[in-house]
């Protein structure tokens, strides 16, 4: 038989099931509180990971509003210079408001004592069940809650909503702590990313000032040094004019181009947009120009054959180069042609491999004497050739006398 309960005893059972069904209500209630958290940070983690402009600001207070239940919010961080920065407002706050002195960023100074500003001076969570009184034209609020976003003991931003149309309790309270909290440490490493992201640009912004800055003064030294080598070239010009004796006037004429195929290469590279480098087939077009109407050649009886690649040469290359090309077609035209026969002279510039370069200069002319060692010799162009190819550019010579004279020389570019 089951035994029957007195009314004592049947007091006491009901009692324990009210706090049965309360506690799991309260269990109930907390798991899908924690849910709601859980839920809400994943959110702003997605949208912190995922947005990479200023509508992170925005979608994330539109999470807190719907956390919060509130239509009218900011979310705001402090810069650098302790100002705080409004980036987004969510219930058109922004349009609403025709308070005429609005705007999205509030110096240290200007804070003032609302509530958002004693949220972030106070450096702790304030909530008003309001109302509050706010300037004309500014929008109303009825209730507010502020909450500072702290990482290390500073406050680098804040939460607001406005006007849940219920007041703001414990819980909201707490959800919104909850939500700053888990903010923060994101929120700072955003904020350092793009202080160093402005830090970056501002350097780059100031290398494209001075590197621009440096190609202008380097146009100007190149443009200035070419026009101080034409400058010696024309006095030099002047003083050939009164020379009567033919071997020292042709001595100056040699000089006379030597000087102008360093001045060329500084030409060039006035015009040119990279200063280390030269467009080596328009150099050799002027310096094989000069060079010819320098000794008045009959173009119809000597042709000059160019196959140029279509190659950088560095500055320090060009230079010896533009010298060696000077010599070796100088002395074609001078010892190559006598009795003004007609020949051909010859200019070539080939890669030979990623290292290797190789210049040529050529000509079907009577050709070198058997026993001419051009390593040896007393001859002064012969001679700088020697050292241009060797020393210079470090470099080997190769001549060819079948049909005339080639002289190679390969150097590493």
């Amino acid at each position: 038989m089951t035994k029957k309960l007195t009314y004592k005893e049947l007091e006491q059972r009901v009692k324990r099931l009210e706090k049965e069904i309360t506690a799991r209500k309260q269990s109930e209630k907390e798991l899908l509180k924690s849910e709601q958290e859980l839920n809400t940070r994943n959110r702003i983690l997605e949208i912190f990971l995922t947005t990479t402009d200023n509508k992170m600001y925005e979608k994330i207070l539109e999470v807190v509003l719907e956390a919060v239940q509130s239509p009218f919010g900011t979310f705001a961080y402090i810069n650098e210079d302790g100002e705080r920065v409004v980036p987004s407002m969510a219930g058109d706050i922004w349009d609403k408001c025709k308070f005429p002195g609005k705007v999205s960023c509030f110096p240290r100074e200007t804070l003032g004592n609302n509530l958002w500003a004693r949220c972030i001076i106070e450096k702790k969570t304030i909530s008003s069940n309001g109302p509050f009184k706010v300037p004309d034209g500014h929008i109303p609020i009825f209730r507010a809650l502020a909450v500072p976003i702290i990482h290390q003991k500073e406050v680098i931003g804040n939460l607001m909503v406005a006007n849940k149309v219920t007041d703001y309790d414990r819980n909201d309270r707490e959800l919104m702590q909850t939500i700053a909290e888990h903010i923060a440490p994101i929120l700072h490493g955003r904020l350092a990313s793009e202080s160093h992201q402005k830090e970056r640009e501002f350097i780059q912004e100031q290398l494209k000032t001075s590197l621009k800055e440096k190609d202008m003064l380097l146009r100007e030294i190149h443009h200035r040094f070419k026009n101080n080598m034409q400058v010696v070239s024309s006095l030099l010009s002047l003083q050939s004019m009164n020379i009567k004796d033919r071997k020292y006037a042709g001595m100056f004429k040699e000089s006379l181009n030597r000087i102008r195929s360093m001045a060329f290469i500084h030409e060039n590279l006035y015009q040119s947009e990279d200063f280390t480098k030269i467009n080596f087939i328009k150099y050799v077009n002027s310096l094989v120009n000069s060079i010819i109407q320098s000794y008045t050649v009959d173009t119809k009886k000597i042709k000059v054959k160019q196959e140029i690649e279509d190659i950088q040469i560095d500055l320090d290359k060009a230079v010896p180069c533009g010298l060696l090309i000077n010599e070796l077609v100088s002395n074609a035209l001078k010892h190559a042609f006598l009795n003004k026969r007609v020949g051909q002279i010859e200019i070539g510039l080939f890669s030979i491999n990623e290292n290797e370069t190789e210049l040529l200069v050529g000509d079907d002319g009577i050709g070198l004497p058997e026993d001419l060692d051009i390593t040896h010799t007393e001859s002064m162009g012969l001679n700088l050739v020697k050292i241009l190819a060797l020393d210079q550019l470090k470099g080997r010579i190769e001549i060819d006398r079948e049909g005339g004279t080639k002289i190679h020389i390969r150097f590493k570019n």
